[in-house]
């Protein structure tokens, strides 16, 4: 059982890591808008 709704599993990405050390760069850099769409990636099931 869970708490959440939905099917439990496994949502690791292995690429999130490498995706998550380039948003932080370009926030450092305040490219906020690039951080934002290379953020995007990690997101597994964007909404429309």
């Amino acid at each position: 059982d869970t708490l959440w709704t939905g099917v439990p599993g496994d949502y690791t990405d292995p690429k999130v890591p490498a995706v998550l050390a380039r948003v932080r760069e370009l926030v450092d850099q305040s490219k906020f808008y690039d951080a934002t769409q290379a953020a995007i990636e990690m997101d597994d099931h964007p909404s429309d």
